[in-house]
């Protein structure tokens, strides 16, 4: 869910986001969704029984992270290994800022691409109506983009909710230590800072290119 705009923040074309930085996100490595998901099924395959069992494996109960935190950790990660553009030169980043309004973000973004398209400059040089019908049409498509895609996620980056776990914690209790070695999901274990900075983000990378 986060990986959008991490890759996009590494390429520079997406520093400002519509959420609240404080908010704390519920992040679990999907190896470790798995995990529980394969203790669970063995527990309740051995014992045959019917019934409904609902295992809600989280972290913002155990080991909170904050959206700020995320993309603090992901401007450190591109910051060391900066992605390169298509003249092979690095790509300059910034650190995230924030908005609070959907309609400050709308006018940032719109604001932004007509710089960067030369709109403008197109406008001023008094270039072909169709040149400037086409740059005009190009940027109103790209900021709707940007503008779609944070609305999508706009309950996510101002949700404060948490999810109560003791389920899954009662399920690792019942595990072995040979168990929980193999079929590991202590979220409350992850150093987060490196989890991002030298895990997360590069496997998202290599996955794209």
């Amino acid at each position: 869910m986060l990986d959008p705009f991490l890759t996009l923040f590494g390429k520079g074309r997406l520093s400002r986001l519509f959420v609240d930085p404080q908010v704390i996100a519920d992040v679990v490595p999907v190896d470790m969704v798995v995990n529980a998901e394969i203790a669970a099924m063995a527990k309740h395959g051995i014992s045959g029984i019917p019934d409904i069992n609902v295992y809600q494996i989280g972290s913002s109960m155990v080991n909170p992270i904050t959206l700020g935190n995320i993309m603090d950790y992901t401007y450190e990660h591109f910051k060391c290994n900066p992605l390169l553009d298509s003249k092979g030169d690095e790509i300059s980043i910034t650190r995230s800022k924030y908005f609070s309004s959907i309609d400050d973000f709308s006018h940032y973004m719109t604001a932004k691409i007509t710089k960067e398209s030369g709109l403008m400059e197109a406008l001023v040089h008094n270039v072909k109506p169709s040149l400037y019908t086409k740059l005009d049409r190009q940027c109103k498509k790209r900021a709707q983009f940007f503008i779609q895609m944070v609305k999508t996620y706009e309950t996510f980056g101002f949700f404060r909710g948490r999810f109560e776990i003791g389920n899954v914690q009662k399920l690792r209790e019942e595990m072995c230590e040979e168990e929980k070695k193999m079929y590991g999901f202590e979220v409350e274990g992850i150093n987060w800072k490196e989890y991002f900075c030298s895990i997360h983000i590069f496997q998202v990378l290599e996955s794209m290119f």
